[in-house]
């Protein structure tokens, strides 16, 4: 399980001066079955690391600074596909127009990767 990844983080961290609010977007039918139903879990890994888990789509479903009272540090996205799925255009559109968000994604092929720059209308390089 790769969630004990970020619990090994936190033993890591200064406890005092760091704390590591993660929400982890996934789609609803991912959520694990213990979730009693909601659209979002939260586990406290360590004292000063929180993962929550929350069902939607980035920006769509969902309001892309979701309770933090401001906006995201930074926007992670995993194998995210980014050429292949309609719905990261709106989070390419807030990275855009929030410049102070670090969005960091990998993809999972050379042509996604190529192209993903045309979702926020330029053209790849």
């Amino acid at each position: 399980n790769f969630v004990d990844l970020f619990r090994e983080v936190g033993y890591l961290l200064p406890k005092e001066s760091i704390q590591i609010n993660m929400t982890w977007i996934v789609r609803e039918d991912m959520l694990p079955q213990n979730s009693k139903g909601g659209k979002r879990l939260s586990l406290q890994l360590t004292s000063n690391v929180t993962l929550t888990i929350v069902a939607g789509t980035y920006g769509d479903s969902l309001d892309p600074d979701f309770d933090l009272n401001g906006s995201p540090d930074m926007i992670v996205g995993l194998n995210a596909g980014l050429y292949a799925y309609e719905s990261w255009r709106h989070v390419v559109t807030y990275l855009y127009t929030h410049p102070n968000v670090t969005g960091v994604f990998t993809d999972y092929n050379e042509h996604s990767g190529l192209n993903c720059a045309s979702l926020g209308g330029s053209k790849a390089r």
